[in-house]
């Protein structure tokens, strides 16, 4: 059993364990080498945290939930790898929607900067399409909301070199 040393009131040190210890003890482990099931197989289409989503797709880069007008045009501006967009680019949807930011495999992965219809904007790391990181949570500490304010800003602007580095290349194979 290890000892509890207290350490300015509320915190509490534990002993460090040697290794000779830890053989000691017998408890099982996600990671254990014994376990002989695994939380996510190869030839499965769901995981332990829900259903996964075909990439395979040119889709929207929106939320599977929202509904695309038949009339509404997407365009993609930006870095490609297999044929899916990936890198850093610019996605503008003729509905007013729009994305600058980082891409992986045709979904919104990294910092970017979604500008909606009525012109509020959502900002902050996203990852498969899904905003996890946002300025607009109140506990994070200044100095963390102003990296993060830098490395989406950093993340625009290079979306923005993508798109003209693209728009330069499509020119010049429409000249050959």
């Amino acid at each position: 059993m290890p000892r509890i040393v207290t350490f300015v009131k509320g915190f509490k040190m534990r002993k460090q364990r040697s290794t000779g210890e830890l053989e000691k003890k017998v408890s099982g482990s996600i990671r254990s080498t014994a376990s002989c099931t695994s939380w996510i197989s190869t030839g499965s289409s769901q995981s332990a945290m829900g259903e996964s989503y075909n990439t395979d797709s040119n889709a929207s880069f929106i939320v599977e939930d929202e509904h695309m007008d038949v009339n509404t045009t997407e365009t993609y501006v930006g870095e490609w790898k297999n044929d899916k967009r990936s890198g850093y680019g610019i996605a503008e949807r003729t509905d007013g929607l729009k994305y600058e930011g980082e891409w992986f495999a045709n979904k919104k992965y990294g910092y970017g900067v979604t500008t909606f219809k009525d012109g509020t904007k959502e900002e902050g790391k996203y990852k498969n399409n899904v905003l996890i990181t946002s300025q607009k949570k109140k506990h994070y500490f200044l100095m963390r909301s102003a990296k993060l304010k830098e490395r989406i800003e950093a993340s625009v602007n290079a979306a923005h070199r993508a798109s003209k580095i693209a728009l330069q290349k499509a020119d010049i194979a429409i000249s050959r």
